[in-house]
């Protein structure tokens, strides 16, 4: 193995991490002390949004869901996420490494997470139509790519947008609170039919759960069967 890690630049050693079994053949693209600053999303999750509910106490979960999705499902928002998976837990480190993924143009970094995205598709249902989450025109402009588009770049998805997004404030820079209260800038770009599909949306992180569940509420009212999605990090 040769080359350097594209995290923090060290010459990349011959001893392979569990990255370098999972597909093989493919290029190790990060060292093993990179690899594991990421926390793996295991054991028992909420049965919508795939937090661990280990980490939730007993009073934060209920009926094998925790309880922000309990609230999602008493509102109008009810049924427009089915399910959401999330490879990591959204930790100071994933924090760092996304950062410099969108904000920094760092945009090569996407391929570290391909082989894991690929293998946690697998386990989702593969007749699902992929959407990559939208940026505004104006965000993708200041940004030079859509960082959800890049992530999905393993997947079998369609390059013509079916969603678009009206230019707002960053959702980083919003309070928890605030992203809670956004309205929809979400519409769909034709008045395609989606009667009975099902659909995977892919994105970086999943925070509050707004940002898909606007999506997939929009879906959902276009005639979509389910909405699941698939993302990197959850916070």
């Amino acid at each position: 193995m040769t080359g350097h890690c594209l995290l923090c630049f060290e010459n990349l050693s011959h001893a392979p991490g569990w990255f370098s079994f999972l597909v093989k053949g493919e290029e190790q693209l990060i060292c093993q002390k990179c690899e594991q600053k990421f926390e793996r999303i295991e054991g028992e999750l909420c049965a919508i949004c795939g937090r661990s509910l280990e980490r939730l106490a007993p009073s934060h979960q209920e009926k094998g869901m925790c309880k922000d999705c309990l609230r999602w499902e008493e509102g109008p928002m009810r049924g427009a996420l089915l399910q959401n998976r999330s490879l990591y837990v959204y930790n100071d480190w994933a924090k760092a490494v996304l950062a410099r993924y969108k904000f920094r143009g760092d945009a090569i970094l996407s391929e570290i997470f391909h082989k894991e995205i690929r293998q946690l598709y697998k386990h989702l249902p593969q007749s699902c139509r992929v959407i990559p989450v939208p940026l505004s025109s104006e965000r993708q402009y200041e940004r030079g790519f859509n960082q959800a588009e890049l992530l999905a770049a393993c997947l079998p998805y369609m390059k013509s947008p079916l969603i678009t997004r009206v230019h707002t404030e960053k959702q980083s820079k919003k309070t928890r609170m605030e992203r809670l209260q956004t309205q929809s800038p979400f519409l769909l770009s034709s008045r395609i039919q989606l009667e009975g599909e099902h659909i995977l949306l892919v994105d970086d992180v999943y925070t509050t759960g707004t940002t898909l569940r606007q999506i997939g509420k929009v879906l959902r009212e276009q005639g979509a069967a389910a909405v699941y999605a698939l993302t990197v990090f959850r916070g």
